[in-house]
């Protein structure tokens, strides 16, 4: 695909979504902020994009990926977002989540320099 312009935040109301994979696109602007609102939602792949601006701050304990990597996202990703990350010993499913949450963002250092996104939290990081 080659969608473009800027996600709509409606798409993460579709009650019964439960996968959203806009990857690859030509998607820019930020991440919306209701983008963890919905319970359902356990798959998100944003990765590939031009995606610019912070990551809203949720609480990712029903996630079980998010990928944001290959983005212009930028700036630290807060404890408060990390707090879900026990050490991946979760394995109950009692959040709803399948306790191996998968993380990935732009957080390796680039040519020498600082990371795109700071982040304690991140289960893969690139550049």
């Amino acid at each position: 695909n080659q969608l473009s312009g800027t996600i709509p935040p409606a798409i993460f109301d579709i009650p019964n979504l439960s996968t959203l994979y806009l990857s690859s696109n030509n998607f820019n602007g930020s991440v919306p902020e209701n983008y963890g609102q919905n319970p359902r939602l356990k798959l998100i792949y944003l990765h590939g994009n031009s995606l610019t601006g912070t990551l809203p701050t949720i609480d990712v304990r029903f996630f079980d990926e998010l990928w944001i990597h290959n983005n212009n996202i930028t700036g630290e990703v807060s404890d408060s977002f990390c707090s879900w990350n026990d050490g991946g010993d979760d394995d109950d499913d009692s959040d709803g989540g399948s306790g191996d949450f998968k993380f990935t963002a732009d957080c390796a250092p680039s040519g020498g320099g600082a990371p795109k996104i700071r982040c304690s939290c991140c289960t893969q990081c690139y550049v």
